[in-house]
């Protein structure tokens, strides 16, 4: 987990049980009075902040989210829109549109519009979020094909299903993606033993040129080709695997 997302989850409170054990058994997200509001960091990490902008207004967290330069520079505009009449006040910067964003209210179940073809991660933040709504179901709708769709998949049965949250995907006969079902009133349960979080391929590639270039051997840890839903692994591993003198070996843990 990188600096900005742990410590923007540690801002949140720990009263909120997003990262701490309850009763040493089960993790759980509740919805906790605001004390006044709160500054997430979120560094340079886009998904932090794209995630956590619905998470935080779920849990009825007045909140400041701010980061990098770099990161201010990134779009949020389509939330201002998809969050629009649901309980949430976005407040931007005067003729900037970006960071710092305060938030406050709480949001309100109902039909989300999104758009799929600008990221992923405002699914991704919603499907996080919606289960922790009291005041009944929602429904995402996409308005454009999803794009990075893998990633959703991620979503929804790397950390949803293993946390005991339940969605439904809305497919067409040729099963593309195009919303999901969300009840509300859930909560977040603590896995029966380990949970194998997956590495990113991403950061992978760098070690594996590396090799490449260097005429090495290297050991992966961490990474599943067989069975993951990272994007574009697929069409990627064959040339992994066939590349010079790099020797692979794929371990989970």
């Amino acid at each position: 987990m990188g600096s900005g997302h742990l410590g923007c989850v540690q801002g949140i409170g720990p009263e909120s049980g997003m990262i701490w054990p309850l009763r040493s058994t089960a993790w759980r997200l509740c919805s906790v009075p605001p004390r006044g509001p709160c500054e997430l960091n979120c560094r340079e990490s886009g998904s932090t902040l794209r995630f956590l902008i619905p998470v935080a207004a779920a849990l009825g967290k007045e909140a400041v989210f701010v980061g990098s330069r770099r990161l201010s520079e990134r779009p949020l505009a389509e939330y201002a829109a998809i969050l629009a009449k649901k309980g949430l006040t976005l407040e931007f910067p005067p003729r900037q549109g970006g960071l710092p964003l305060k938030i406050s209210g709480a949001l309100q179940s109902g039909r989300y519009y999104v758009p799929g073809a600008v990221s992923s991660q405002y699914v991704t933040g919603l499907l996080l979020a919606l289960p922790l709504l009291r005041g009944g179901d929602s429904v995402i709708c996409l308005t454009s094909p999803l794009e990075s769709a893998p990633y959703v998949e991620l979503t929804e049965g790397g950390v949803l299903e293993q946390f005991g949250i339940a969605v439904k995907r809305i497919s067409t006969q040729d099963g593309r993606a195009i919303g999901w079902q969300v009840p509300g009133e859930q909560s977040y349960q603590m896995p029966v033993g380990a949970i194998d979080v997956e590495a990113d391929y991403s950061q992978a590639a760098f070690w594996l040129v590396a090799a490449h270039l260097g005429g090495h051997s290297v050991r992966v840890v961490g990474l599943n080709p067989p069975a993951s839903l990272q994007g574009g692994i697929g069409p990627s591993l064959p040339f992994w695997t066939c590349w010079g003198p790099v020797k692979m070996k794929w371990k989970l843990r």
